[in-house]
């Protein structure tokens, strides 16, 4: 058993460090961007959604409103043409108003307070995404700089390779002089 959880644990960090190092975090970053903005994307229409139905609900209530002082209004008109049965079936539907703006009311509330959580949520999702948008130019900036850094770092240095060509060419002119010296010493004559 202890055998399996060392080579799961062996397998795991092998297969992390292979992440790790295929990982571009340039890309990770435009990921985590692209993911917000979608995220954002259905927020908006979460908050439309909402608004519209606190608008349905709104109307819907101005009717009922309007529908009461109607009913109101017929009443009074019936009363006067000494139309009792008309003036109770007014006040009847009237009392029908009443009861739905009552019920609805709670409602409208409900909405009206839903809709501002969720414009507030959505205004703090786009003042987050902007600011991960900031974050990442410089992070990917950063990025960048770190790379052409590691990649001056193991190019070969042009003063070292300046230095080990003089070396040579002092090393070859000494060989020359040698081979020169050593061809007039050997010639008949000289010496």
């Amino acid at each position: 058993m202890n055998m399996i959880k060392r080579i799961r644990n062996v397998f795991k960090a092998n297969i992390n460090s292979m992440l790790d190092k295929a990982e571009d975090p340039i890309k990770t970053l435009d990921v985590i961007a692209d993911d917000m903005r979608a995220e954002i994307s259905v927020a908006k229409k979460r908050v439309a959604e909402a608004m519209a139905q606190e608008k349905l609900l709104g109307k819907e209530l101005e009717e009922y409103e309007r529908s009461i002082d109607s009913w109101t209004s017929r009443a009074e008109k019936a009363l006067k043409s000494d139309r009792e049965d008309l003036a109770r079936e007014a006040l009847k539907e009237k009392g029908k108003a009443m009861e739905k703006i009552t019920a609805l009311k709670p409602q409208s509330e409900h909405f009206k307070k839903e809709c501002e959580r969720l414009k507030e949520e959505f205004k703090q999702m786009e003042e987050r995404y902007e600011a991960v948008l900031a974050k990442k130019d410089i992070l990917i900036a950063k990025a960048k700089v770190a790379k052409a850094r590691s990649a001056a770092a193991f190019a070969p240095s042009t003063s070292l390779a300046g230095e080990e060509s003089q070396q040579a060419f002092e090393r070859a002119d000494a060989k020359i002089r040698h081979m020169s010296a050593k061809s007039e010493a050997g010639r008949p004559g000289t010496g």
